[in-house]
């Protein structure tokens, strides 16, 4: 019977910290979400273009990173500011995941309006 005794409550603590929201609030310094999977899939755009040979270029590392600011700066971005954003998603992995999906979804829609 004792052992029921303190079965009981700390079943009840696993549940009740178990249950906490692990909802990561994004601070007002960051990219928001939609901007940064739009940021994203241009730069993996841009990226693929560059493995495919698309993009003819001499220098490739130094072309990316110039390609990489351009696509930051039709966002209004600074680099520091995308730096920081995209540091802030990584530290939160359940975030990332969920950009990285989004990025595939408007990979794909991009796709098909390129194919018609």
């Amino acid at each position: 019977m004792k052992k029921c005794q303190l079965f009981v409550p700390l079943l009840l603590l696993f549940v009740a910290f178990g249950c906490k929201n692990n909802t990561v609030r994004i601070p007002a310094h960051i990219i928001s979400h939609d901007s940064i999977v739009n940021i994203l899939a241009d730069i993996h755009i841009m990226e693929a273009l560059n493995i495919q040979g698309a993009i003819n270029i001499h220098d490739s590392v130094k072309t990316l990173e110039n390609y990489k600011l351009e696509i930051i700066e039709k966002y209004n971005l600074d680099v520091k500011r995308f730096d920081t954003s995209y540091a802030f998603y990584t530290a939160n992995p359940q975030l990332l995941d969920k950009v990285y999906n989004d990025i595939l979804i408007e990979l794909s829609k991009k796709k098909a309006e390129a194919e018609n």
